[in-house]
């Protein structure tokens, strides 16, 4: 669903770190979890508003809802359609995510490419199929994602891939930044 209205006029004061929280709010149990570690990780990414043309047009037939600038540590999201939940935490997913999936060293950004790699296939055009940077946003964005996950199965071990995931983000959080 839509970002509430307090939500949405702390992205348009550049609170981003305020939004993320206060939609946290209208969460309960792991998503809001999430979404609170989320904003507490956030370090000092800034956010804004930009129309459809500014963010790039309609790519692929898809409106693009949001997008995250690494080289400006800025997320926008685009002020010509409604701000969605899932649009609000996916591009903050990204700040939280980006450095540490980009070190192919990291013991969590190995295991959660190996998940990926094992899954993309299965995954039913869904925009987590993209890359694992995709695939981590949608995980903490996206509830009908993380339902996707939960029915796949790596090489019939009988262990939800949203287990995995689950598992992997768990360990990463408390040994490094994923």
């Amino acid at each position: 669903g839509f970002v509430p209205a307090t939500t949405l006029k702390l992205v348009e004061k550049g609170d981003l770190k305020g939004a993320i929280l206060d939609f946290a709010k209208t969460l309960s149990g792991q998503p809001a979890s999430i979404a609170r570690a989320m904003a507490n990780n956030i370090g000092d990414a800034k956010v804004d508003m930009r129309t459809t043309e500014q963010l790039g047009g309609v790519v692929d037939g898809r409106v693009k809802q949001g997008q995250f600038d690494v080289g400006n540590n800025t997320v926008s999201y685009n002020s010509d359609i409604p701000l969605t939940g899932h649009a609000l935490l996916h591009e903050v997913a990204h700040v939280v995510t980006n450095s540490g999936l980009d070190n192919k060293l990291l013991p969590a950004t190995i295991q959660l490419n190996k998940i990926f790699e094992s899954v993309k296939g299965s995954l039913r055009g869904a925009y987590g199929a993209e890359n694992v940077k995709e695939f981590v946003a949608e995980y903490m964005g996206n509830e009908k994602f993380k339902k996707e996950l939960a029915r796949l199965d790596i090489n019939g071990n009988n262990i939800p891939v949203l287990r995995l995931v689950i598992n992997e983000i768990g360990r990463a959080s408390c040994r490094e930044r994923v």
